[in-house]
C-alpha cells in the first residue's frame, strides 16, 4: 500500500541522573527508558482497500470471539517502509499504450530507504469528511504505535537501499 505522507521517525531516552560518592563535582547521567514517537501515515482511499480498517478490528478480538481473528489473535506486525526516490534515477517510465501500467518491474524503481518498524499495531484510524460538492479524495489516516524502528540509507543512486536481515 502507498502512502503520500509519513511523520513521526523519532526516539527519545530519558537521561537518569547519579551522583557518585567521593566525586561530587558533577552529576553525571545514564541512559534510561526509550520511548518512540507513533508513527502517523495517510493515503487516498480507493476501492477493495479495507486492510488498515480490518487490521483495526483485530484489537478487538482480545474482547471478543465474534471479532475479525478470534481470540488470541495477534495484531502486532513487523511493518516495513520502503521510500522511493523522485525522479527516479533508475529511468522508470510510464508506459502510457499499457493503460498508464509500468513498462518495467515495480521492483525497478529505486528505494533511497527503508523503514522496518518492530511491533507495531493501529492505536487510531480515521477517514476525511465527505462533502459531494468537492472533487477531493477520501483520505485515511492512521497511527502505529510500536516498539522500534531501523533505517537503511542507499549508499547512492546506483544502488537501492539493503534489505534487513530476519
Amino acid at each position: 500500500m502507498g502512502f503520500v505522507s509519513a511523520s513521526g521517525f523519532s526516539v527519545s531516552t530519558e537521561p537518569i541522573a547519579y551522583r557518585e560518592g567521593g566525586y561530587n563535582t558533577n552529576v553525571h547521567q545514564i541512559p534510561g527508558q526509550s520511548s518512540f514517537t507513533p508513527i502517523t501515515l495517510s493515503h487516498g482511499l480507493m476501492l477493495g482497500q479495507n486492510y488498515n480498517m480490518n487490521w483495526m478490528k483485530r484489537l478487538f478480538s482480545l474482547m471478543t470471539s465474534t471479532a475479525v481473528s478470534g481470540v488470541g489473535g495477534d495484531f502486532r506486525c513487523t511493518v516495513d517502509i520502503a521510500v522511493l526516490s523522485h525522479p527516479n534515477p533508475q529511468g522508470y517510465t510510464v508506459n502510457l499504450a499499457s493503460g498508464g501500467k509500468t513498462a518495467e518491474n515495480d521492483s525497478d524503481q529505486h528505494v533511497s530507504m527503508r523503514i522496518r518498524v518492530y511491533n507495531a499495531w493501529i492505536a487510531n484510524i480515521g477517514y476525511s469528511g465527505l462533502d459531494a460538492g468537492q472533487s477531493t479524495l477520501m483520505v485515511e489516516e492512521m497511527t502505529l504505535v510500536h516498539e522500534g524502528f531501523d533505517i537503511i540509507l542507499a549508499d547512492d543512486y546506483t544502488k537501492t537501499a539493503n534489505t534487513f536481515a530476519n
